[in-house]
């Protein structure tokens, strides 16, 4: 999937159009398979969003496919996940 957002083909997710593209996506799949707890999913993807574009705009040259991986893992899929118990 990081592939098919990397509009350049620099190896990097490094603009608006590309950041956003991978992170909606990513979001939607993982909301429509139930694997999140989100109680305003629209509001909460919208803070992300923001946080992902002032990374990109504060210097920050793209996250590889490793570094957005773990980026995701981190910030968002760990908080939001639904645990089986």
């Amino acid at each position: 999937m990081f592939l098919m957002y990397d509009l350049d083909n620099s190896g990097l997710i490094d603009t608006d159009e590309e950041i956003q593209g991978l992170f909606m996506n990513l979001w939607f799949k993982c909301l429509a398979k139930g694997e999140f707890n989100c109680a305003n999913p629209s509001e909460t993807g919208a803070k992300y969003m923001e946080t992902l574009k002032h990374v990109i705009s504060d210097g920050n040259l793209g996250f590889t496919e490793d570094e957005w991986a773990h980026w995701f893992e981190s910030n968002v899929y760990l908080e939001h996940q639904v645990l089986d118990l």
